[in-house]
């Protein structure tokens, strides 16, 4: 009886070592796996800075002179444009040269510069009125942006927008400053496509 017990330790013992390099196997593409990911990281983060140069210089003046703002998160660029530079009055017909001008035109060339990236426009307006005149704008708005990157030969595969109406302000609006401040669009870069802004529910006249 007792040989018998120390033979099936014995056996047991054995089949632990035979199953542990076993398990170390199965363990070992998780180093590889880590690596690949830190790399891809860090190529979107080289890709993101590269971005983020070329619009810092495109657009030197007029981020000295706070026409414009450009904002840098962790995986995404914003590029912040007031609507007056772009956009008529309580219209979403084009200013005269506004496709020409250094705002837009920057975006136009970043992207054809720099293919891996894609953008999401995102259209803001005050909260003048109601929120359902205020969203209709904003789309009406973001729909021409749109047009506008196709006809520069943009595929439509990297751009999306979306309307956001009041929903989400940057100022008070008890002030013409405050109001023009959150009459905004904003060109938001990435290196996968950003999910679109949240709009609100509401009705009335639309801000400009």
């Amino acid at each position: 009886m007792l040989s018998g017990r120390i033979v099936r330790a014995v056996l047991g013992i054995w089949l632990l070592g035979c199953a542990a390099p076993a398990q170390a196997a199965q363990a070992a593409p998780a180093a590889p796996a880590r690596i690949a990911a830190a790399s891809s990281l860090r190529a979107q983060q080289r890709e993101l800075d590269a971005a983020e140069a070329l619009l810092r210089k495109r657009l030197e003046a007029l981020l000295a002179g706070g026409l414009v703002l450009l904002q840098r998160e962790p995986d995404e660029l914003i590029l912040r444009i007031p609507v007056r530079e772009l956009f008529e009055p309580d219209s979403d017909q084009f200013k005269e040269h506004a496709m020409d001008s250094s705002p837009w035109s920057a975006v136009t060339a970043l992207l054809r510069k720099r293919h891996r990236l894609v953008a999401q426009i995102n259209v803001y307006s005050d909260s003048i009125g109601g929120e359902i005149a205020n969203h209709g704008l904003s789309e009406l708005r973001a729909l021409s942006l749109l047009t506008a990157m196709h006809s520069a030969s943009i595929a439509s595969t990297r751009v999306t927008g979306s309307g956001v109406g009041a929903a989400v302000q940057l100022a008070g609006e008890d002030t013409p400053e405050g109001r023009d401040q959150n009459r905004r669009v904003e060109v938001v870069f990435g290196l996968a496509h950003p999910g679109p802004a949240q709009p609100g529910p509401g009705s009335g006249r639309s801000g400009q």
